[in-house]
């Protein structure tokens, strides 16, 4: 949502700044996404060699801050993003983090990245994406219609649900992207 406003040149939002935090704005446990893909790893090596499947919870055991966020953004982009403080969202709880006691102990897992690495990756992979929807709109005629987002949807499968059995995906719609493009 920052990045995106920042796009359209405008102010990035923080829905309220009266919560009973340090700083007044929520807490949350924000994971950068290749440490969550190497909880996923560990967890498919515990299955694979026999154990059985667990439910864990994966973050770094820690909150930041959206105002915290806010501010490393500006860092990591060298000026600052100058957030507008709106009304409080519904149902936002002050803080949310998890507890990776159990991860930890049964996988030897933790994640490795701080909130820097996560919020430079995020600039990073953003800026790729941005210029590549940039390309995309001088090279390609308005009368065309955009590709659309790649989705994977559940197929039909008496084999596998969300209780932890196996569950087949397939694509239900592609999109074409740069060479090189991740």
């Amino acid at each position: 949502m920052v990045f995106r406003a920042l796009d359209s040149n405008e102010r990035p939002r923080i829905f309220g700044d009266d919560y009973p935090t340090p700083d007044g704005t929520c807490i949350r446990d924000y994971i950068h996404v290749s440490d969550l893909a190497t909880a996923h790893v560990a967890a498919a090596a515990r299955c694979e060699a026999g154990g059985s499947a667990r439910a864990y919870n994966v973050g770094r055991g820690q909150g930041s801050s959206v105002r915290e966020v806010m501010d490393m953004v500006s860092a990591v982009l060298g000026r600052d993003v100058d957030p507008e403080v709106v009304a409080r969202r519904a149902g936002d709880p002050p803080a949310t983090f998890a507890s990776t006691d159990r991860i930890s102990a049964e996988l030897g897992w933790s994640a490795s990245r701080d909130l820097r690495a996560m919020v430079d990756s995020a600039w990073s992979a953003w800026r790729r994406v941005s210029s590549t929807r940039l390309v995309y709109s001088v090279i390609s005629p308005p009368t065309i219609e955009r590709p659309k987002a790649v989705a994977l949807l559940p197929a039909k499968s008496s084999r596998g649900t969300a209780s932890g059995r196996p569950v087949r995906f397939s694509v239900t719609r592609s999109r074409s992207v740069p060479v090189g493009t991740p």
